[in-house]
């Protein structure tokens, strides 16, 4: 079995020295270390709470950061973002910080498309696969391991392992689900939602293990003993 993550040493020792350390200093003068974070993933029709703390950062991931805008909520101060696609991702959005899933072998590609995107004041920052799998083990262990039939949970499960990580006092979840397939992005609104299974025991794991994180979703708070933010 997997050691579980000690939430009192998380910041170095979790993961290797040098990825906590480029990690913290990015998000630090992003300004988004020590505020909450309201994280809207892309499942369709997500509960949005009527208010959000104060000083919070909007994190959105992949598509969710072109939803956002027709919900009314601000651009993304953090876009998670996955290196195919990214120019789809991030169309006509401003953004702060972008965090780029990337393989090896596809990170000129995206360096290349992330330092062309038109809105100059983003500075990127790349998440490799393999990093985001030690993440995964870092924080999660083995919860999410047998319970399905895909390898990992999703990638909305990685990023808030990622704010676990670097000691978010506040994880606020929006637009994930365990039930619904269909996507708020318009083009893929047949999208079937895979990792159900390994989201449901991970978020299982947070409530159990991590008060900080919660959501705004009724029914993923029935579902798996979150705590639910009604603001």
């Amino acid at each position: 079995m997997l050691p579980l993550l000690d939430v009192r040493m998380m910041s170095d020792t979790a993961m290797p020295g040098e990825f906590t350390r480029r990690h913290r200093r990015w998000l630090a003068a992003g300004g988004l270390l020590d505020r909450p974070w309201f994280f809207l993933a892309s499942a369709p029709r997500p509960t949005l709470p009527d208010t959000r703390p104060p000083r919070t950062a909007h994190v959105y991931i992949k598509f969710a950061s072109l939803a956002a805008r027709e919900l009314g909520l601000p651009d993304p101060d953090l876009a998670f973002v996955n290196d195919y696609g990214l120019e789809r991702q991030t169309a006509g959005v401003t953004c702060n910080r972008i965090l780029a899933l990337t393989g090896k072998k596809r990170k000129l590609v995206a360096d290349r498309i992330l330092h062309n995107l038109p809105f100059q004041q983003a500075r990127p920052m790349h998440l490799g696969e393999d990093e985001r799998d030690m993440l995964l083990d870092a924080v999660l262990g083995d919860a999410y391991k047998g319970v399905g039939s895909m390898v990992r949970p999703s990638n909305g499960i990685a990023l808030i392992c990622y704010a676990i990580l670097f000691g978010i006092p506040q994880v606020i979840v929006a637009g994930m689900s365990l039930t619904d397939d269909g996507h708020n992005n318009p083009n893929r609104k047949k999208f079937q939602r895979l990792h159900k299974e390994e989201d449901r025991a991970s978020f299982q794991h947070f409530a159990r293990h991590h008060p900080a994180i919660m959501t705004s979703e009724p029914e993923l708070a029935e579902l798996t003993g979150l705590p639910l933010y009604k603001g």
